[in-house]
C-alpha cells in the first residue's frame, strides 16, 4: 500500500450472515514492500474472507472475497 490516495485496507471474516468488525486493518501508505501477515482463524464450518480497500478519491470501497472450508 503506497501512495497518497490510499485510505484503508480491511480484512473481514464472515461466518453466517454477520460480517462483523475487521480482523485486520491498515490505514495510509505503508511503503513499497510486501509484508507477510497472518491471522489465526478459529471456529467450525465454512467462512468467507473479505478483503476491502478504500481510496481517498472514491466514496465506495472495493472488495474481493474467497471461501474457506
Amino acid at each position: 500500500m503506497i501512495g497518497s490516495d490510499i485510505r484503508a485496507l480491511n480484512v473481514y471474516l464472515k461466518q453466517g450472515a454477520n460480517l462483523g468488525s475487521p480482523i485486520f486493518t491498515r490505514a495510509g501508505t505503508q511503503g513499497p514492500n510486501w509484508l507477510l501477515g497472518q491471522i489465526p482463524i478459529t471456529g467450525n464450518g465454512a467462512a468467507q474472507v473479505r478483503i476491502c480497500f478504500t481510496l481517498r478519491s472514491r466514496i465506495t470501497r472495493e472488495c474481493a472475497h474467497t471461501y474457506l472450508k
